[in-house]
C-alpha cells in the first residue's frame, strides 16, 4: 500500500471513529422538515410530491424533491437515520475530495493529510452533516464539482466534464443562492474556455454539453418568470434583501412613505406570517392549490410558499432599492455587520442589538469563555482563514497539467475556480443578506483550508 492509499484509509477509518462517537452526544437534527420555512409541507412531500414541485416557488425544486423521496422510500421510523447516513456519506466525500484536490496541487502529502482532518473536525462542517438544511449537499456539490474539474484538467476526459457540467446545474436547483446567471454562468465559460483552449477537438461536444446544462438550470427560472412573471430561482428575493435596511430607522421609513419613496409595505417586518400580507393586500390566494392557497402546513408553521409572498417580494425589492439609495452610509453599516456575522458560528449577530449578545460579567468562566471565543475570537481566526487562503489561492494560479509534454507552467481551472467561488459567497453573503451569512459561508471553508495549506 503506498503512502497515498494509506492516507486515504486512515482518514476513512479516523472518520468511522469520529462519527461514531459524535453521533452519541449530538444526534442528527431531523426536526426542521416540520417548520423550516424553506420545505414544503410534510403531508405534501409525502402524499402530493409532484404537485407541490410544481408549484414551489420560494426555493429551488432538488431539496424539497430530496426531502419527499426520503419521507416516501424510507422504512417507518427511519427517514433521519436514512438521512444521517446520506449526510456522513457526503461529508466522508468532502474530506477526500479535499484531499485529492491538495494532492493535484502538490501539496506534500502530510500536509494534504491534516488539512483533510482539519477538514473533517471543522465545526461548521461537523454543523451541516447533523442538521437537516442544505448546507451539507452544497459543501459536497462544490468540492465533487472542483475534482470533476481537476480529474478534466488532467486527463481531458469527456465524462469528467459533463459531471462538472451536471454539477453545477444540481447545485443551482438545490440553492438559489447560486443563481443561473451570476454563477453558473461565469463558471460553465471558464470550464468551456479551458477546455477549447487545452483541446479545440472537443469544442462542440464542451458547447453542447455547456448549453444544455444552463437549459437544465434555467427551466427553473424560466417555470416561475410563466407562473409568477419573475425569472428567479426563489421569489423570496425581495424579502432577502430586505434585510440590508436594518439600521435604517423606523421614523425615517415612515418619512419615506409620506413622502411617496416607499409604500407602507417598508414597515411590516419581511417574511412575516401570511396574515399580515392578506390583511396588506386585502385578499387571499384562491387558486385552489393547496401549496399556494394555505395559510399554514398541516404542522401548524406558516405556509411560506403562499402566493401572497410573490407580490409582497416584488414590493419589498423595490423598497429597499429606494432606502439603499437614500441611506448608502447605512446600507454600508448592514454591509459591515453581514461581515461579522459571515466570519462567526452564530447567526442575527446585529450591532444594534449589542447588549443582548451577552455579557462577560456576572457568568461562570466556562460561559464567559464560549462568548469570547464566539464572539470575538472565532470572527478574527475565520477571517485570517479567509485572508491567508486567499493569498494562498492567489499565488497558485498556474499549475504543472500532467499532459503537458513540454512541461510549460499554464493557468490552473482548478485554482480559478475555487478561487470564483470564494469570491462569489463572500460577495453575494454579505451585500444582499444580513443574519445568516455564517451559513453561507460553510461552502467556502473548505476552499479556504485548501488555500491555506
Amino acid at each position: 500500500m503506498n503512502r497515498h492509499k494509506r492516507n486515504i484509509f486512515i482518514l476513512v477509518c479516523l472518520f468511522v471513529v469520529s462519527r461514531v462517537l459524535m453521533y452519541m452526544v449530538r444526534p442528527f437534527y431531523f426536526d426542521p422538515i416540520n417548520f423550516y420555512m424553506q420545505y414544503l409541507d410534510p403531508e405534501v412531500l409525502k402524499h402530493d410530491l409532484l404537485n407541490g414541485l410544481w408549484h414551489l416557488h420560494s426555493q429551488p425544486p432538488l431539496f424539497n424533491a430530496f426531502l419527499g423521496l426520503l419521507l416516501k422510500f424510507s422504512p417507518a421510523g427511519m427517514a433521519p437515520v436514512v438521512c444521517q447516513g446520506i449526510y456522513s456519506l457526503m461529508t466522508l466525500g468532502i474530506v477526500l475530495g479535499v484531499y485529492a484536490i491538495l494532492r493535484f496541487k502538490n501539496v506534500p502529502s502530510w500536509l494534504c493529510f491534516w488539512a483533510a482532518c482539519l477538514v473533517m473536525l471543522f465545526p461548521s462542517i461537523i454543523k451541516s452533516e447533523t442538521w437537516l438544511f442544505y448546507t451539507c449537499p452544497v459543501v459536497f456539490l462544490i468540492i465533487m464539482s472542483t475534482v470533476c474539474l481537476m480529474r478534466f484538467a488532467v486527463s481531458g476526459s469527456r465524462s469528467s466534464f459533463s459531471l462538472f457540467v451536471l454539477l453545477l446545474t444540481i447545485l443551482v436547483l438545490t440553492r438559489s443562492f447560486f443563481h443561473l446567471i451570476l454563477w453558473m454562468v461565469p463558471a460553465v465559460l471558464l470550464c468551456t474556455g479551458y477546455a477549447i483552449y487545452r483541446n479545440k477537438s472537443i469544442a462542440v461536444f464542451a458547447i453542447v454539453v455547456s448549453v444544455t446544462g444552463l437549459s437544465l438550470a434555467g427551466t427553473v427560472y424560466l417555470k416561475n418568470y410563466v407562473q409568477y412573471g419573475m425569472f428567479t430561482a426563489s421569489t423570496w428575493q425581495g424579502m432577502n434583501v430586505a434585510a440590508m435596511t436594518a439600521f435604517v430607522d423606523e421614523n425615517e421609513i415612515k418619512e419615506l412613505e409620506e413622502s411617496g419613496t416607499v409604500t407602507a409595505l417598508a414597515v411590516i417586518p419581511r417574511f412575516s406570517y401570511p396574515e399580515a400580507y392578506f390583511k396588506y393586500y386585502g385578499s387571499k390566494p384562491n387558486t385552489g392549490i393547496r401549496v399556494l392557497d394555505a395559510e399554514a402546513k398541516s404542522t401548524g408553521e406558516g405556509n411560506w410558499n403562499n402566493e401572497i409572498y410573490v407580490q409582497a417580494s416584488v414590493e419589498y425589492q423595490k423598497n429597499t432599492f429606494n432606502i439603499i439609495r437614500k441611506y448608502p452610509l447605512k446600507y454600508m453599516k448592514a454591509v459591515l455587520n453581514a461581515a461579522y456575522i459571515f466570519f462567526g458560528f452564530s447567526p442575527y449577530m446585529y450591532f444594534h442589538d449589542f447588549d443582548k449578545w451577552g455579557g462577560i460579567r456576572g457568568v461562570s468562566v466556562g460561559v464567559a469563555a464560549r462568548r469570547v471565543i464566539y464572539l470575538y475570537l472565532a470572527p478574527l481566526v475565520l477571517f485570517s482563514m479567509f485572508i491567508a487562503g486567499f493569498w494562498g489561492l492567489s499565488g497558485r494560479l498556474t499549475c504543472r497539467i500532467d499532459t503537458d509534454q513540454a512541461g510549460r507552467r499554464k493557468w490552473c481551472p482548478v485554482t480559478v475556480y475555487i478561487l470564483f467561488n470564494v469570491v462569489y459567497i463572500f460577495v453575494v453573503a454579505n451585500a444582499l443578506e444580513l443574519g445568516e451569512g455564517c451559513f453561507m459561508r460553510v461552502p467556502m471553508d473548505p476552499l479556504l483550508i485548501i488555500g491555506c495549506a
